[in-house]
Parts: C-alpha cells; structure tokens; sequence
C-alpha cells in the first residue's frame, strides 16, 4: 500500500500528488491529522488517516495532559470590599511594587485556574 501516488485533502482542496514518504512527513507536521481524508490508487473511495493502518503511527499525537491536582493549588485568600476602604485610606499601602507583582501573580493564578477547570 505505500508504494504509488497518495492524494490528501485539505481546506484548500485536494493536494497530490505525493510520495508516501512526504504525506508521511506532512501528517507529522499536521494537526488532527487522524481526520486527513487520503486517497491513493486500490482505494475506492477517500479514506481517513485514522482507519489506514500503515499511516496510523505517522500521526502525530499531543503529550498527556497535566494531572488534575494542579487545580487545588488556587490561592486561599480573596479581594473583599474593605480592602476597596484601606485602598483609600492608605494610598502608599496598596501601591508598592512587591503588593502590584503579587496581585498580578494571583489574577493569573486564577485565570490558569479557571482555564483548567473549564477544560476539565
């Protein structure tokens, strides 16, 4: 089966055509390339990557995704509406460079977090 001319289709159309050797280097480069609709002479109709046994190792697959304990590590602590009074009435307090790096590191704290979970 991997000798002869192989056609792959795309979002511009069909591509081809090409040597097994470079569809195999092109579904590497691919992503989803299991749902690549491929055609080469024998087939009688397009077939996907993913039902072609000796294309099957060639595609490329994502590493694991990162364990979920990841999520318990959210900071325990939350911005109430007394802070919104001390902000007022110490404005040097709330101002330091160590308070603004350690704000931003919490909102994207939570931004990750919140990312996760939705993904989950």
């Amino acid at each position: 089966m991997s000798t002869g001319k192989w056609y792959y289709a795309d979002y511009n159309g069909q591509r081809g055509p090409l040597s097994f050797e470079k569809l195999k280097a092109h579904l590497l480069s691919t992503p989803n390339a299991e749902n690549v609709l491929v055609w080469t002479d024998g087939f009688k109709d397009w077939r996907r990557v993913g039902d072609i046994a000796d294309l099957q190792e060639h595609v490329a697959s994502p590493p694991p995704l990162p364990p979920v304990d990841e999520v318990s590590r959210a900071p325990t602590w939350k911005i109430r509406w007394w802070w919104l009074i001390f902000a007022i009435g110490f404005p040097g307090g709330i101002g330091s460079q160590v308070g603004r790096r350690v704000m931003i590191w919490n909102s994207a704290e939570r931004r990750r977090i919140r990312v996760l979970k939705k993904n989950n």
